[in-house]
Order: structure tokens, then C-alpha cells, then sequence
């Protein structure tokens, strides 16, 4: 890139085979010194040699968008490297992507992977590193994790509190549905889920609708603070039944819901 003191660009774009040591570098100091707040980085490779080193280049990054390639459609050669999961999750899961869901310093806050060949032992990483993560929104595309790594990630559900949007498409096998309505009903700040066998959003199941709705409308509030106010129980109500909810159903839900949890119908009359 030449001269780098003088960067002002706020969206990138990489594609390059694979990344040698020495790219990883060039890139990571390009971003470093880029003048401009990084709002989007699309990443497109076979595989990274030296992945860790990104990482204090990718803190500066809002949007991250990695895009591996389809390996059915590969010709023999594309398997002399593994496949590009291995280099962002490590072989003990501890690589570049849990690192950077956990640093501090990270400004990331939505991540799109797209045929990166994550497994289930990828998903089940990268979901233990939500817990602690700033990260808001997660769109996971045609990638190899099965009802394991699915469950895995209901199971973590209550443990996350600060993802609001999932998306995974392209699931191998039928989606379980009843552990994410569990790990739904014990978290408080997804507002828009979508786990599918396929790649459209036309089918979302219910039950997981109704608690991303409940958390949009403010259901969190019920649970994390040991008493409600009652001044505030008719902001509650009328929050519930606003235009924040996307249809007649859900507000109407959402009111009811609150209703069953007001410890004084008169407080809200008063």
C-alpha cells in the first residue's frame, strides 16, 4: 500500500488466497494507521498463515465480514492448507476470533462468517467467547456445524447479554428448537433471531420470536432489577405496545406479558 500515514478509509475490502506471514503484517499496520474509524473489513481467503497478528489491526473494526471458499467446488490444491476455520479459531479454540470477541480494546460489534467451514467445536468457541463480548449482531452462512454445535450454543443463551441479532442459516440436520426456546426464555437481550435448515428467514419458529420480542419490548428490566418502580410500569405498557414490536400479535403479547408481571394493576391507573 505504499505510504500508509495518510489512510482515510472507512471501508475495506481483502481478498487474497492465502495470507503469508508478511501479508498478515502489512495488513494488520495498515489498518492500525488508518486515519479513519474502520467501519466495515470484507475478508475474503483460503487460509491465513499467521492469523494472531491481525488481531491488533482488527480491533479498530465495526463490521467484520470473513469469506472462506466452497470447498466442493475446489479443485484438488485448495486442500494442501486447512480449511479457513482452523486459522481463526485455533487448534485449542484460543485463535484470532475468540481473541478478538474478548479483548477490551475491540471495537467489533457484527460479525458475518460465510463459508469458513466452521464445525461444531468452532461454533462451541466462538458461542463461549459471547458471554464476555461487546458484540451485537452474528450472521453464521453455509458452514458445516451440526445439531451439536446448536445446542451447544442454546445452552449458552443465558450466559449472553449484550448479542441483540442471530442469524445461522444453512443448518445439516433439523434445528432444536425446544433447547433454544429454553436458552430464549433465560435471555434477555436477543431482539432478532433466525436458525434455519435453509437460507431463507420465511420460517422462524414462534416460541423464539415471542422472547426476541419480549426483549425488544423491554422484558430485561423485569429481571434485573430487584423492584420496578411503579411510576414506570405505565412506560413499560406503553413501550410494549408500540411500533417497536413488529406486528398487532406481538404487542398484544408483549402487553399481556407485563401485565402478568405488574404487581399492581392500580399503580397504573394512578
Amino acid at each position: 500500500l505504499g505510504d500508509l500515514s495518510e489512510l482515510h478509509i472507512v471501508d475495506w475490502s481483502i481478498v487474497k488466497e492465502v495470507f503469508t506471514p508478511l501479508d498478515c503484517e502489512s495488513l494488520a499496520d495498515s489498518l492500525q494507521m488508518n486515519e479513519a474509524p474502520i467501519q466495515t473489513v470484507e475478508f475474503t481467503s483460503r487460509y491465513i498463515e499467521d492469523p494472531l497478528v491481525l488481531q491488533v489491526g482488527l480491533e479498530n473494526v465495526v463490521n467484520l465480514f470473513i469469506t472462506g471458499y466452497d470447498r466442493s467446488f475446489s479443485d484438488d490444491s485448495f486442500y494442501s492448507n486447512p480449511p479457513l476455520c482452523d486459522s481463526l479459531f485455533g487448534e485449542d479454540g484460543n485463535g484470532l476470533l475468540p481473541r478478538l470477541l474478548q479483548s477490551p480494546l475491540s471495537d467489533l460489534e457484527s460479525l458475518i462468517l460465510y463459508y469458513t467451514h466452521l464445525d461444531d467445536h468452532h461454533i462451541i468457541a466462538l458461542v463461549d467467547s459471547l458471554g464476555t463480548s461487546e458484540l451485537k449482531a452474528l450472521k453464521i452462512q453455509c458452514n458445516n456445524y451440526t445439531l451439536a454445535g446448536i445446542t451447544a450454543f442454546a445452552h449458552q443463551l443465558p450466559s449472553i447479554t449484550r448479542l441483540k441479532k442471530v442469524e445461522i442459516y444453512n443448518l445439516w440436520e433439523d434445528v432444536p428448537y425446544e433447547a433454544l426456546r429454553v436458552g430464549m426464555k433465560y435471555n434477555y437481550s436477543i431482539e432478532t433471531i433466525c436458525i434455519t435448515r435453509d437460507n431463507s428467514n420465511y420460517y422462524v419458529h414462534k416460541r423464539l420470536t415471542y422472547y426476541a420480542d419480549l426483549n425488544r419490548a423491554g422484558r430485561r428490566i423485569l429481571f434485573t432489577t430487584k423492584s420496578v418502580p411503579a411510576g414506570l410500569w405505565p412506560l413499560i405498557l406503553e413501550r410494549a405496545g408500540s411500533k417497536c414490536l413488529p406486528t398487532e400479535s406481538s404487542r398484544a403479547n408483549a402487553i399481556y406479558f407485563f401485565l402478568q408481571h405488574c404487581p399492581d394493576i392500580s399503580c397504573i391507573h394512578n
